[in-house]
């Protein structure tokens, strides 16, 4: 699809525009319109991330929990309207109690963790422990982090560490490494 025929007609499809704003001709687009993320799988908000690790200009991200479909507190800090999220390291995005909730009742029924999304498992493979979600606080005054940094590392890339952080504290206490048995 040509530039010039999205930008005239904005009717395209979900896909069609993920896959055209992570092309690199279309960045300079960026600076003349407005663009609205709405894709809650983190990897695909990265391509629209300056050097100084925030959005570029022209760009928002206005994305829904996927469970709940209520607003996620990305760039704006948690208010009535919009909820604090946390992300799997799969890449996806939820509200934080949502994902809490589906991984309390994961657990209940199913015993293993799994993104409600792609399905794959989490859990720590040396010690057997699920993983623990934090909240990601977000809005400009929150921290001096940029807001990439704040999302930290995420996709298929992104493994689950072997021990949990409570198994490799008891580890460094008693004196033995990861690879130790």
């Amino acid at each position: 699809m040509v530039i010039e025929d999205w930008y005239a007609s904005h009717s395209v499809s979900l896909s069609t525009c993920l896959i055209l704003f992570t092309h690199p001709a279309v960045l300079w687009l960026l600076a003349i319109t407005n663009l609205t993320l709405i894709h809650s799988y983190i990897p695909n908000w990265l391509p629209h991330f300056g050097e100084d690790g925030n959005l570029l200009p022209g760009v928002k991200l206005s994305v829904d929990c996927p469970i709940c479909l209520r607003k996620l507190a990305i760039t704006e800090p948690e208010n009535e309207n919009e909820e604090a999220f946390s992300k799997l390291p799969c890449g996806h995005a939820f509200g934080h109690e949502c994902i809490n909730n589906w991984l309390h009742d994961c657990i209940q029924e199913r015993g293993k963790f799994t993104c409600p999304t792609c399905r794959v498992q989490f859990k720590h493979e040396a010690c057997g422990h699920q993983i623990v979600l934090g909240r990601i606080n977000t809005g400009a005054s929150l921290s001096s982090l940029s807001l990439r940094e704040r999302l930290g590392p995420c996709g298929p890339e992104q493994k689950v560490p072997p021990f949990c952080f409570s198994c490799r504290a008891s580890m460094r206490e008693s004196g033995r490494s990861e690879t130790s048995e």
